[in-house]
């Protein structure tokens, strides 16, 4: 949801405001990065996993014990796509200048989990044609 307005005598020099309020989730993902872990009670299972050095293991996946690599790597690999809201509202900034259309963002949070990396400020850039 956007609402822009003019400020003023700023029109003259192409600037304008506007207040945003976005909400939104992500669900469903399928990380292909980490498709050679799977998770299961007794640990970690390896099969066919390509090393750094190009080798790799064709053997059965046999439970093997979870090492601190291991969980390591299903720490990096782990992704919440669980349908949980996340919500912002924030103030922007439009100037139309000379060298095309500029946006500054500034935003806060009102929904997150202590997991997500907030941005405050954004800035965009577009070109006209």
């Amino acid at each position: 949801l956007e609402s822009r307005f003019p400020l003023g005598a700023s029109q003259d020099v192409g600037i304008s405001g506007g207040l945003f309020l976005d909400v939104g989730s992500i669900w469903g993902l399928d990380d292909k990065r980490c498709s050679n872990y799977e998770i299961e009670k007794v640990g970690v299972t390896k099969g066919d996993v390509e090393f750094l050095d190009g080798s790799s293991t064709n053997s059965p996946p046999d439970p093997v014990p979870l090492t601190q690599v291991d969980a390591d790597v299903l720490a990096l690999c782990t992704i919440d796509d669980g349908m949980k809201l996340r919500s912002a509202v924030g103030f922007s900034l439009f100037w139309t200048s000379f060298l095309g259309p500029f946006r500054f963002n500034f935003s806060h949070d009102l929904l997150s989990e202590p997991y997500d990396s907030p941005q405050s400020f954004n800035l965009e850039l577009a070109s006209q044609f």
